[in-house]
């Protein structure tokens, strides 16, 4: 089986710690991490491991395949 990333470019960020008006950040949210024999796949089981994301109303989800373990193999930059 392979690993995916689920995300999407909807909602926005907030910049931390901000004393002015705060600034809207284009950014991604992480929906979650699976495992599948293909994309889809991955989805469903997603979805079966999460139930809460069902009620989400996201318009669009996208994916990547990466390596695994994913959760381990994150690296911090800052």
């Amino acid at each position: 089986m392979n690993s995916y990333i689920f995300l999407t470019d909807e909602g926005y960020t907030f910049q931390p710690e901000t004393e002015e008006e705060p600034v809207v950040i284009d950014s991604l949210q992480t929906i979650g991490t699976a495992r599948g024999t293909d994309a889809m796949d991955a989805y469903r089981n997603l979805l079966a491991e999460n139930p809460q994301l069902q009620e989400k109303r996201f318009e669009k989800i996208f994916c990547y395949q990466v390596e695994e373990p994913v959760k381990e193999n994150g690296k911090r930059i800052i």
